[in-house]
């Protein structure tokens, strides 16, 4: 194949081409040591002298007059040494009085260009006669209408200069326009990038700022997209669309407590932002960045998960997460209790002397030392008794560090069908590497749920002192009997119907069974008659609204057609004065 980046010539069009002297010489000037002639233009000068402003000493000084076509030599002649010495006096004077007038050109060029700039009439601020120009004499009234017409007038004159040069001058000064076709030349690329190359995929092509090289943490505001159907979870891997970069991560999804720490979670919020962290390259804060779980096409619904913005860059990062230790009392003194269950060691206990603790039922306390001999009990002290059912916990927050883990996404690499052994992996769920490998999921013991068991709790009998109890007022008194061992003439009598008695009580029960049977009939047929009347109602309020509305519709027609008559025009607008 051939390479048609490689340009083709004509090689026998190009040796006719650069024989012709012209084109020659044309390309002679476009070098810098070339030396120009004195007919050259007044920005060329400065090629005719070297560096101590002596004149070219080569050549034998010969010109030609072009006029005339005669040839002068440049020889020295046979005068003598006092015409030499006047001709030299002479082109002295000459040369002076032209350089004096070219001054005075260049200076009158300026004055009028700097005349010509100053729009505003700032010059004439100290005459006093700015301030009653009018708008012909000094430009534009508006300072903005003065500064976009001094800024179009800077194009204009920038377009003039750049139109006078050449393609390759233009574009050393100015860069490449836009629209122009340009060829890059690419260093270090993997082979892989033009094996796998597929030309429906364009390619872009930008620069990172040295500061963008970097890598460490990043806290952006983050939000689910609406439309994504599941909500996203803290340390699942995630594809980000930074800037010029495309990389999975694994992000800390947290939220502020009060401006004073940032609490870990587990998900993200239904409707609301949250702060992410996650471990990538260092970009600009307040630039937007959008995130994807996969790039397959084979997974339904809308592959957005999340939009955001940076928010700011830093080599760490402090996220925590709370924690909550719970303990019981298994020996309780006055304001003092023994504490269990809580630690496992009395080197856990000495890093949380001092810390607060507190009860369920609101008792705050304070964890003291460690005790010698049950390892992981501890003293504490509290504001008020607690009780022997009471739970003791502590609130501590946990420090949480994102993964170091940056995965550039090289999907341009992959062969054409990207599913290629070579081709581009993300890193996949949990779930994911379960299904394939059909692991089933681990349920740990912990996580099952479980039935509460509650133990019924016993109050001990309240107990009165005697001598409390003999100074109570005779209303308080407190009555205690003792318990019968023997059953009372009342419990044990029992109750036997007689004949008559029998009969009476089955009579009214009897009769009382088809009281309500009647009863209900009755209720029965008065619903049915009620639901009759309920619809008639219903139907002639029906009926009164559509009348209503006819009746309503009907006068604020006549009324209409009334006002437009009395009003001539049709009314609405103001009264005429008197």
């Amino acid at each position: 194949l051939d390479d048609r980046t490689i340009p083709i010539f004509d090689y026998e069009e190009l040796e006719q081409k650069w024989q012709d002297e012209e084109n020659l010489e044309l390309l002679r000037q476009r070098f810098a040591s070339v030396k120009f002639s004195e007919h050259a233009s007044g920005d060329e000068e400065g090629f005719d002298e070297d560096e101590d402003g002596d004149s070219d000493s080569e050549g034998d000084g010969a010109f030609e007059d072009l006029e005339t076509g005669e040839v002068v030599s440049g020889q020295p002649g046979s005068g003598d040494d006092e015409e030499e010495e006047g001709d030299d006096e002479e082109s002295g004077a000459e040369g002076l009085e032209a350089e004096r007038e070219k001054n005075a050109r260049r200076k009158e060029e300026l004055k009028l260009r700097f005349e010509e700039e100053d729009r505003e009439g700032f010059s004439n601020a100290k005459e006093g006669t700015r301030g009653d120009g009018d708008e012909e004499q000094f430009g534009e009234d508006e300072w903005y209408d003065a500064q976009k017409a001094a800024l179009q007038k800077q194009i204009d004159i920038n377009r003039a200069e750049f139109d006078n040069l050449d393609s390759l001058s233009r574009a050393r000064a100015e860069g490449y326009r836009a629209g122009t076709y340009a060829r890059i030349v690419l260093e270090n690329v993997p082979c892989e990038f033009s094996t796998g190359f597929n030309p429906r995929f364009p390619v872009i092509v930008g620069g990172l700022a040295p500061t963008e090289e970097r890598f460490g943490f990043v806290q952006v505001r983050i939000k689910r997209h609406r439309w994504h159907k599941k909500i996203l979870k803290t340390n699942d891997p995630l594809i980000f669309s930074l800037g010029w970069r495309r990389f999975q991560t694994l992000p800390i999804y947290s939220i502020s407590d009060s401006r004073t720490r940032n609490r870990m979670l587990k998900y993200t919020p239904e409707h609301m932002h949250c702060f992410g962290t996650f471990y990538g390259p260092l970009v600009a804060p307040n630039t937007g960045f959008c995130c994807v779980q996969s790039f397959s096409n084979k997974n339904p619904g809308f592959r957005i998960a999340a939009t955001g913005v940076v928010l700011s860059v830093d080599e760490g990062c402090e996220i925590v997460k709370k924690l909550k230790l719970t303990g019981y009392p298994y020996k309780i003194f006055r304001n003092t209790a023994f504490i269990k269950d809580m630690f496992n060691s009395a080197l856990e206990i000495a890093k949380f002397e001092g810390a607060a603790i507190r009860t369920v039922s609101g008792i705050r306390g304070q964890i003291k030392r460690a005790l010698s001999k049950p390892e992981g009990h501890f003293r504490a002290t509290f504001e008020d008794k607690i009780l022997m059912s009471d739970i003791v916990f502590l609130r501590t927050w946990y420090p949480i560090k994102p993964a170091r883990f940056y995965n550039p996404v090289t999907n341009l690499l992959d062969v054409e069908d990207g599913e290629g052994k070579g081709g581009w992996k993300s890193m996949r769920l949990t779930g994911e590497v379960r299904r394939d490998q059909g692991i089933p999921t681990p349920l740990e013991k912990d996580s099952a749920y479980r039935p509460v068991d509650r133990p019924t709790r016993h109050f001990n009998p309240l107990r009165v002192p005697r001598q409390l109890a003999s100074d109570l007022p005779f209303k308080s008194q407190i009555v205690q009997m003792r318990p019968r061992k023997k059953e009372t003439y009342m419990q044990k009598r029992a109750v036997v119907l007689g004949g008559e008695e029998k009969k009476a009580r089955d009579l009214l029960q009897k009769l009382t069974t088809l009281r309500n049977e009647k009863v209900a009939k009755r209720q029965a047929a008065q619903e049915e008659r009620r639901k009759v009347y309920r619809a008639k109602v219903a139907e002639s309020l029906e009926k009164k609204a559509a009348r209503e509305k006819r009746e309503k519709g009907e006068f604020w027609s006549r009324e209409g057609k009334k006002r437009k008559n009395e009003g001539g025009d049709g009314g609405g607008g103001k009264k005429r004065k008197r």
